[in-house]
């Protein structure tokens, strides 16, 4: 059947570590052109965080009155801090130290993101599937990197989502 999952579920599974999507064109995914996905989201986290740090007060007066007229524009923000939040408890929730062989279950991941893309044209019409283990590969690939940025991602969580409540008013 399309769409149902075989074999056992991996541990770490990316539904719940709600990271990041890989990247979509055409509908098809993308791998293999997005590096380190740490890094990324260390990086991302970092615009985010300088943009608001720059723009916050001039923010502040338009999103009171985009709240005040479009009341469920709010939601956006409480959306965002609740993922946000999320994203962060992941992070606190993985500790890399307890788990073994991180350098092969890299080497692994990226083997598989390889094989994904040189046989996609070629692989089962399921797309749920594919994106799931696509998902898995791309957080396990860059699994070795997690200590290094971990304890700067989580507080430039901290940072933006004091921000955005500072935006709510």
């Amino acid at each position: 059947m399309q769409g149902e999952r075989r074999g056992p579920q991996p541990s770490l599974d990316p539904r719940n570590l709600k990271m990041l999507d890989a990247p979509m064109t055409n509908g098809t995914v993308n791998l293999g052109q997005t590096g380190n996905l740490y890094h990324e989201l260390r990086d991302s986290l970092q615009g985010v965080k300088q943009f608001l740090d720059g723009n916050l007060h001039a923010l502040r007066p338009g999103m009171q009155t985009l709240f005040a007229a479009l009341p469920q524009s709010r939601h956006l923000l409480d959306n965002l801090i609740y993922l946000l939040n999320g994203f962060k408890l992941n992070l606190q929730q993985l500790d890399v130290g307890q788990i073994p062989s991180i350098p092969e279950i890299s080497s692994f991941a990226i083997q598989l993101e390889t094989f994904l893309q040189s046989a996609q044209d070629l692989l089962p019409e399921e797309p749920t599937v594919y994106r799931d283990v696509q998902r898995t590969a791309r957080v396990l690939t860059s699994l070795d990197s997690l200590e290094e940025v971990k304890g700067e991602l989580m507080f430039l969580v901290d940072s933006i989502v004091g921000q955005l409540y500072e935006l709510k008013g």
